[in-house]
């Protein structure tokens, strides 16, 4: 396994669009690590010049202990080839931007190949969001990520899910809310059924008792929702 480092610069970033035929920057192998460093904000929302930062604002980001949860909103791979160039407002089959709060150090995501190689992108830091980032963004920084790739051949997926280590998590696009929670719900009874000895009728009933069904975001045109399984409800720990 080897480590990598990705520096952002403008060969290595692109701005507002997945496309299949997008080449990539760097290419690694299944287990290897890279550092990836990404930047967040247009040039018009920029302070203006002669802007102070307080050198107290650095000694205190040194020092002080963090409980902030940061996390990348844009984690997603190329589309199928056939989409061409795609928005990356939109979260979609393909990742993207999911805006999830859950994904943070620590949880494992994962992403449906589309396209030869995967063709992984991420960015859009987020240092502070509520669930629904209902005022259209959340606190949005550059932030610099360590992530660990596999190439997983055993899964059959064609929806993003994550794991952490206590919780399983499905998630749902679409532009009706509802539509949006019933395809949450649908890929989290698949998942139970495909690795327990529940049915479907019990997994659903298991989803009144123990699962949380929350509002990802209501602001890119397609809204999320996610479902939040305690492992503890499987009988694991």
């Amino acid at each position: 396994m080897a480590h990598h480092h990705l520096k952002a610069s403008p060969e290595t970033c692109h701005w507002g669009w997945f496309d299949a035929a997008m080449k990539p920057a760097m290419t690694i192998a299944s287990g290897d690590r890279v550092t990836v460093e990404t930047v967040s904000g247009a040039p018009e929302d920029l302070p203006g010049e002669g802007y102070h930062i307080p050198p107290e604002l650095l000694d205190i980001h040194k020092r002080s202990e963090r409980r902030m949860r940061p996390f990348f909103g844009v984690i997603g791979v190329a589309p199928p080839a056939g989409w061409g160039a795609i928005s990356t407002i939109q979260p979609r089959k393909n990742g993207g931007n999911l805006d999830n709060k859950e994904l943070i150090a620590g949880t494992t995501l994962y992403l449906p190949v589309w396209t030869e190689g995967g063709k992984l992108s991420l960015g859009d830091g987020h240092g502070v969001q509520g669930d629904g980032e209902v005022c259209v963004t959340a606190i949005e920084t550059a932030l610099e990520g360590e992530i660990e790739v596999h190439l997983r051949k055993d899964l059959s997926l064609d929806y993003p899910r994550a794991e952490t280590p206590d919780a399983r998590i499905t998630m749902g696009m679409n532009a009706d809310l509802d539509n949006a929670a019933s395809h949450a719900l649908r890929q989290m009874i698949d998942w139970i059924v495909d690795t327990t000895n529940l049915s479907r009728s019990q997994a659903f009933m298991l989803m009144s008792l123990a699962a949380d069904v929350r509002v990802t975001q209501l602001v890119n045109q397609e809204k999320g929702i996610h479902v939040v399984l305690p492992k503890s409800a499987l009988g694991a720990g």
